[in-house]
């Protein structure tokens, strides 16, 4: 017998608090955990389906949790690696594909109108887009046939992303205990982040010049509270690929890193 575990990506909290709860039972039970990452959980929903399957799940500051998936003899295989991106990046990966793709998640509601747009992409039944124990278990059984199955002092969740208490700790512990410079960068700013961000850096990176715009009041307006000038870079694409898959290639034509 074993524990299995939704193990991330979602929320920070939820998954700790799920994570101890598993823990302590496999202490007390002397039971191994089994990790079952959340959106192959989410994927099994949609069980023998045919074409290719990508759960998104919100992630909130425009980003989605992702991956990519499609069933073969019976077994769900997973395609990419689990990602947070945003929703432009996920559809830029799917078109890539060349495929029809079925989304769901709870990601598919707040990103319905951008995905109906092309129209190779389905939608699976509202009932599929929540996580479900029984998929957790399920995947669980099967991963601890595989051996999979590990102590509580083994297990790992997958976050994908810091938070953000950690990334604003990180900032400020580097302008105070380090009293250097801070070069500041995320792969998407949310306005709240980039503004508590701002009390600390000296240096911050943009994806874009639409990002740069978007975001430029609101250097101006730390410049002007700590009365000094804040440097911002502009990511560049190189255009030099060292990567063998494209969908996973930040150098490829059109990604919006750079």
């Amino acid at each position: 017998d074993a524990i299995a575990v939704s193990g991330g990506p979602g929320s920070f909290t939820g998954l700790r608090i799920g994570s101890a709860t598993a823990k302590g039972l496999g202490l007390a039970l002397n039971k191994p955990l089994i990790h079952v990452p959340t959106l192959d959980a989410t994927a099994y929903n949609l069980f023998g389906a045919s074409g290719l399957i990508c759960p998104i799940m919100d992630a909130r500051r425009n980003q989605v949790y992702a991956a990519f998936y499609m069933w073969e003899n019976g077994k769900l295989i997973r395609l990419t690696d689990h990602m947070a991106e945003s929703i432009e990046r996920v559809i830029e990966i799917a078109e890539m594909l060349e495929h029809e793709v079925i989304f769901l998640g709870d990601g598919v509601p707040v990103h319905r109108e951008r995905l109906e747009q092309n129209p190779a992409f389905l939608f699976a039944p509202a009932h599929c887009n929540m996580q479900r124990a029984s998929a957790v278990a399920t995947l669980g059984a099967i991963m601890a046939e595989e051996g999979l199955a590990k102590p509580g002092n083994a297990f790992e969740l997958i976050y994908l992303r810091k938070s953000q208490a950690e990334r604003e700790r990180e900032a400020r512990l580097a302008k105070e205990e380090f009293c250097g410079e801070v070069h500041a960068f995320a792969a998407a700013w949310s306005e709240q982040e980039l503004a508590e961000t701002l009390r600390y850096a000296d240096h911050v990176v943009f994806n874009s010049f639409a990002q740069w715009k978007t975001f430029r009041p609101l250097v101006k307006k730390a410049e002007e509270e700590r009365g000094i000038s804040i440097e911002c870079g502009l990511r560049l694409n190189p255009e030099h690929s060292e990567g063998a898959v494209p969908i996973y290639d930040p150098c490829s034509p059109g990604s919006r890193l750079g």
